[in-house]
């Protein structure tokens, strides 16, 4: 959940900006001092102090964190020492396989199992995270679900978690239906999709794991001996020097792959297995909504161009980050631009006025007829929509167009004041604007959160809401007639229906709240009591370990949803029917 008063400067928003990393002392604190699991589990991942590490793996009470700490060890002694007296069976496995004397394996094997141990508690985070595990054995298949399935549950059992797992890499497909984690077999690496097995490779590259937008296909690209290749659908793809990392993309409809190459000392694209032209390096490869074409930035030592579908476009001394991009429509493409010491924005070809910076990437109407950006002059930015210049301000925010590009919509900054300005009419002063503006699905209406006196609230229609600590998510239905949002304490969070406060939580899963499809059921994850349940209409569903989601609603019609349940170690897939 955010919380208000996030600045709207431009420049603290700037590409390549990073947070700073905390020191091990700090880090060491949390992993021993905080009584919640996931977070000792994600900062055990940075910790480099090895005898901490390995009282972590022998003492912590969850297994996912004492399994992250053996994965992080690499002194030789200390997992001698766990694969031998760990009471966890799991974890001198685990310990064992990374050790250099591999006749520990057997010892550890033979080792009496501790009392079971407390099963995951996950927040109710779209991924879990957490840090590698070793083991040299074979990630185990699924059973069949009858044997695991609960009586009378919606339950399929997807796969069973082994130890060997790396959770930091588990990728969830887009329609929640399946999900696949790169995980240790041996001295090699492996791509584990709903509990099978594919080719085991010298080593994955874990970032590059993904599914297709339709959820129907995997891939990824692996390191196999000093060369590089793609693998798609378990097929292997032409091997080259190096994969361009961040690179490989789906089309939107799933049936098209890309992803940039290096042959000897040149770049290349790869679209569908056949090559591009090739050049001194390959910046942001993007596919055109309707998949049919291919976009990317290009160019030599000195000179920077935007290749489109294999045509290349003006030479420029550089091409903003995150450009090109396609309009909805698939017609057209933007970028930004620099000369000298000046940018600009180019759309279909045509350079637009230059100014001292130009922040983010230009946006698109959903008609795509309609080109909106901010541009900066000094000390000031200001928002450029169809080449009309509006008023400068301070700081400007992201500029959101309405679902029937008719409205323009951004947060804006003048001193110590916020607002939203919205067709370049200044809403009422905050002292915090949370977030973007959000359009209803009609256009008609527009809530956002705002800050004053140290309250948060929502406003919608120009109307406050109740006041709160803080807002997260803020949601209309389709039919524009209804609105839920995110709010609470760090302690405690609810969700609001209509202006009516539902049960508190001690977390809201990220990203899970939304409608039916028909409007008139709302539905999110809610973690209570160290399990996470889905709650729709308030009513609590059956409680699991952890709950998995994947990038669309939970809903497949106004009578059903489904999502990926932990239970144990098991994942399960929970179709629900309401009545």
């Amino acid at each position: 959940m955010f919380f208000c008063g996030v600045a709207c400067d431009a420049e603290s928003t700037a590409p390549g900006q990073q947070a700073e990393e905390m020191d091990q002392a700090s880090l060491a604190k949390i992993a021993v001092e905080s009584t919640d699991g996931n977070a000792r589990r994600a900062v055990v991942g940075k910790l480099t102090d090895q005898t901490l590490l390995a009282k972590i793996a022998m003492e912590d009470k969850e297994w996912f964190v004492r399994e992250a700490a053996v994965g992080k060890l690499t002194d030789q002694t200390l997992l001698a020492k766990i694969a031998v007296e760990a009471k966890d069976g799991d974890v001198r496995k685990a310990a064992a396989a990374k050790h250099l004397d591999q006749s520990l394996t057997a010892e550890a094997q033979a080792t009496p199992q501790a009392t079971p141990q407390a099963t995951p508690q996950a927040t109710p985070q779209a991924t879990p995270q957490a840090t590698p595990q070793a083991t040299p054995q074979a990630t185990p298949q699924a059973t069949p679900p009858e044997k695991e399935q609960s009586e009378g549950a919606p339950e399929k059992l997807i796969t069973q978690m082994a130890p060997s797992w790396n959770l930091s890499t588990l990728k969830i497909s887009p329609d929640g239906r399946h999900l696949a984690c790169v995980t240790p077999a041996g001295i090699n690496e492996v791509v584990v999709v709903d509990g099978k097995d594919e080719k085991q490779y010298d080593s994955i590259e874990t970032s590059s794991l993904l599914f297709s937008p339709d959820s129907q296909r995997v891939a990824y690209s692996v390191h196999a001996g000093r060369k590089q290749l793609v693998v798609v659908d378990g097929k292997e793809m032409k091997p080259y020097d190096a994969i361009g990392k961040g690179s490989l993309v789906f089309s939107p409809d799933g049936q098209r792959v890309a992803y940039s190459v290096r042959a000897g000392k040149k770049w290349l694209v790869v679209v569908d297995g056949k090559e591009e032209k090739p050049y001194d390096g390959i910046g942001t490869l993007v596919f055109s909504p309707d998949s049919q074409r291919v976009a990317y930035l290009s160019g030599t030592a000195n000179k920077q161009f935007v290749v489109v579908d294999g045509k290349e476009m003006k030479s420029y001394d550089g091409v903003g980050k995150g450009t090109p991009v396609f309009s909805p429509d698939s017609q057209r493409v933007a970028y930004t631009a620099k000369a000298g010491n000046k940018q600009f924005v180019v759309v279909d070809e045509k350079e637009g006025k230059t100014y001292d910076g130009i922040g983010e990437k230009p946006v698109f109407s959903p008609d795509s007829k309609r080109v909106a950006y901010m541009g900066k002059v000094g000390g000031k930015y200001l928002v450029v929509v169809d080449g009309k210049e509006e008023k400068p301000y301070d700081g400007v925010g992201v500029i959101v167009f309405s679902p029937d590009s008719k409205r323009v919509a951004y947060a804006a900054r003048t001193g110590d004041q916020q607002f939203v300005v919205v067709d370049g009419k200044e809403r009422k002063s905050y002292d915090g604007i949370g977030g973007n503006p959000v359009f209803s699905p009609d256009s008609k209406r527009m809530a956002y959160a705002a800050k004053a006196n140290d309250l948060c609230f929502v406003v919608v229609d120009e109307k406050e809401e109740k006041p709160c600590e803080g807002v997260g998510t803020i949601v209309f239905s389709p039919d524009s007639q209804r609105m839920a949002y995110l709010t609470g304490a760090t302690s405690k969070q609810f969700v609001v229906v209509d202006g009516k406060e539902e049960k508190p939580y001690d977390g809201i899963g990220k990203d899970s709240l939304g409608f039916s499809p028909d409007s008139k059921r709302v539905i999110y994850v809610a973690k209570t009591d160290n399990q996470q349940v889905a709650v729709v209409d308030g009513k609590e569903e059956k409680q699991y370990d952890g709950i998995l989601l994947g990038e669309k609603p939970l809903f497949d019609s106004p009578e059903s949803f489904h999502y990926l349940a932990l239970k144990g170690k098991s994942v399960y897939l929970v179709e629900e029917k309401l009545k």
